[in-house]
C-alpha cells in the first residue's frame, strides 16, 4: 500500500539534506578559495586553501546541477538554489568595512549598544581606515587577536535599535568566546545576515500569490545582496520591510471571506519589525489601509482608525523630540525658494547615478562621497542588464486575479512617491543653494519601489510572461557572478 503524505515527508528531508549540503559546500569552498587568493601574494597557489576551494567548490557546482531539476519544482527552493553561492560570495569576498557605513555597523556587532562610546577591540581599524587588498587582508585575517585590548569609538549607529543587530552579534559573542579573528568573526557575522536573508526571500516567494517572477529578479539585486551579506543595519532593515509588503499583497488577495487571526499576527509583526528597525519607512506601512475592507467585524473596524492616529500622533511626537534638530532642517528646507529647484537639479543632474547605484552599478561606496576610491567598486554594465531584466520581470508577471481598485493602485503610488521624497528630504537635510544633492544613495529606494512596482503589476498577457523562471534564474546567475568578478579584481 501506498503513503504518498509519507513518500512527500521523505522527498522533504531528501531535499533538505541536500541543499544543506550544497550550502555547506559553497561557504567552505568559497571561504577556501578567499583564503587562497589572500595569501597567495606569500604562499603561492599550490597550498590547502587551494585544494580546500577545488574540492568543495567542485562539490557544490556538482550539487547544483543535481538540484536544479527539484528546484524548478517551486520557485521560492529555485531562489535558495541561485541566491545562495552569490550571497556567499557577496559576504566574503566584498572587503570589510567597504559597504556603506559598515565600520559603524561592525562596532555594533562588537558591542552592541545603542549609546555611546561603544568598547571594541583594539585591533580593529578606526572608522574611515580601509584594507585596500586581499594581500592586506590575509595578514589581519592570521594575526593573533587578543580581546583582552581594547579601544572606545563614537562610531555606533545610536540611532538604530540593538534588535538589528541580534544575529551577528550572536555570532560574534560566541566567536570571541573561542578567541577567534575578528576580521573571520566579520565575515561569519555577514553569513549569519546572509542566511537570515534567505530563509526570508523563502518564505516571501513561497507566500506571494502573483509577481512571483518581479520578486524573484528584485530580491537578486546585486547591490540589494550587498547589503544583505554585509554587517548593515539595513540587512534585518529591508527584510522588516519587504515582509510587510508580501504580506500585506497575500492578505488584499486572500479569496476566503474571513481572514485567519494568524495572518493579521503576521502583519502586526512586520509591522513592529520595521517600527523598531528603521522608522524612515514607517510612511510605507499606511499602504495597510488598503486592507480595511477585510475586516469584518464592527468594534475593530472602529477602533482601527483610532489606533491609527494615536500611533501616528505618538511617532510624530517621538521623532521630534528625538530629532527635532534634523526635523526643523527638513522643514526649513521644503518652505525654503530653493527647495525645489534644488529637487530639479537633482533629478536632472544626479537622477541617474541614484539609478546606477540602486541596480548595482556602485558595490563600494556612493559615488562622489569623500571616502576616495579605494572601497568604490565600479560595475559598468551589469546594471543596465539588470535593469532590463527587472522591466521583463514585470512585464512576465500578468495575473489575472489581479484586481486592484484605481484609488489602491494610485494610493500605493504615491505613497512609494512620497517615501521617496522623504528619503531624498532626510538624505539631504540641511542643504542650501541651487546645485544637486550628490551624496544620496540608491539604495535608500530600494523598499518603495519594490511596492510601486507590485501595485502596477499587469491584469493583462503580454508576450513575455512566457519566459520562464528558470530563465530569469540564469541571467540573475550571470549578472551576480560578473559583478563578484568586478569586486574581486578590484580588491585584487
Amino acid at each position: 500500500m501506498d503513503f504518498p503524505e509519507a513518500g512527500m515527508r521523505n522527498d522533504r528531508l531528501k531535499n533538505g539534506i541536500l541543499f544543506s549540503l550544497y550550502f555547506l559546500c559553497i561557504v567552505v569552498g568559497e571561504a577556501g578559495l578567499l583564503a587562497s587568493i589572500c595569501f597567495h601574494y606569500g604562499a603561492g597557489w599550490f597550498t590547502f586553501d587551494t585544494a580546500l576551494a577545488v574540492v568543495f567548490l567542485a562539490f557544490a557546482i556538482v550539487l547544483f546541477f543535481m538540484l536544479w531539476g527539484r528546484a524548478c519544482r517551486k520557485d521560492q527552493t529555485l531562489f535558495v538554489l541561485v541566491a545562495a553561492p552569490l550571497l556567499v560570495g557577496f559576504a566574503l569576498f566584498m572587503m570589510p568595512f567597504a559597504v556603506p557605513d559598515e565600520f559603524t555597523h561592525i562596532n555594533r556587532v562588537f558591542d552592541n549598544r545603542s549609546t555611546c562610546p561603544l568598547t571594541t577591540p583594539a585591533q580593529l581599524l578606526d572608522a574611515y581606515t580601509w584594507i585596500g587588498s586581499y594581500d592586506v587582508l590575509g595578514g589581519f585575517m592570521s594575526a593573533d587577536f587578543d580581546y583582552s585590548l581594547t579601544k572606545e569609538t563614537e562610531y555606533c549607529a545610536a540611532s538604530y535599535s540593538t534588535v538589528n543587530y541580534l544575529p551577528p552579534a550572536l555570532v560574534v559573542a560566541v566567536g570571541k568566546f573561542f578567541g577567534i579573528n575578528g576580521y573571520v568573526l566579520i565575515f561569519a557575522a555577514r553569513l549569519s545576515n546572509a542566511a537570515l536573508y534567505l530563509v526570508a526571500c523563502y518564505w516571501m516567494i513561497g507566500k506571494l500569490p502573483f509577481g512571483r517572477k518581479f520578486a524573484f529578479v528584485f530580491l537578486l539585486n546585486p547591490m540589494l545582496l550587498q547589503q544583505e551579506a554585509s554587517c548593515s543595519v539595513d540587512a534585518l532593515c529591508n527584510i522588516a520591510i519587504f515582509g510587510f509588503v508580501v504580506q500585506l499583497i497575500a492578505m488584499r488577495f486572500d479569496e476566503r471571506s474571513s481572514l485567519p487571526v494568524r495572518e493579521w499576527v503576521v502583519l502586526a509583526a512586520f509591522i513592529a519589525l520595521v517600527t523598531v528597525c528603521k522608522y524612515a519607512y514607517l510612511p510605507l506601512v499606511l499602504s495597510s489601509v488598503v486592507l480595511y475592507p477585510k475586516i469584518k467585524t464592527r468594534a475593530v473596524r472602529i477602533a482601527v482608525p483610532i489606533a491609527a492616529l494615536v500611533l501616528a500622533a505618538g511617532a510624530l511626537a517621538f521623532i521630534s523630540l528625538r530629532y527635532g534638530t534634523l526635523v526643523a532642517k527638513a522643514a526649513q528646507a521644503i518652505c525654503s525658494d530653493s527647495f525645489l529647484g534644488v529637487l530639479g537639479a537633482t533629478v536632472f543632474e544626479e537622477g541617474m547615478t541614484v539609478v546606477w547605484q540602486f541596480s548595482g552599478g556602485n558595490l563600494g561606496w556612493p559615488y562622489m562621497n569623500h571616502a576616495g576610491t579605494i572601497v568604490s567598486v565600479y560595475v559598468p554594465v551589469c546594471w543596465i542588464v539588470f535593469l532590463v531584466a527587472l522591466g521583463l520581470s514585470v512585464l512576465a508577471s500578468f495575473d489575472e486575479r489581479i484586481r486592484f481598485k484605481r484609488w489602491e493602485r494610485a494610493g500605493l503610488v504615491v505613497l512609494g512617491l512620497l517615501e521617496s521624497l522623504l528619503l531624498y528630504i532626510a538624505l539631504g537635510e540641511g542643504f542650501s543653494g541651487p546645485g544637486p544633492i550628490t551624496w544620496l544613495q540608491g539604495r535608500y529606494f530600494i523598499p518603495p519601489v519594490f511596492l510601486m512596482l507590485f501595485a502596477l503589476m499587469l491584469t493583462r498577457k503580454t508576450p513575455f510572461e512566457k519566459i520562464p523562471m528558470k530563465a530569469f534564474a540564469v541571467v540573475m546567475l550571470a549578472i551576480n557572478v560578473v559583478s563578484l568578478m568586478f569586486v574581486i579584481r578590484w580588491f585584487w
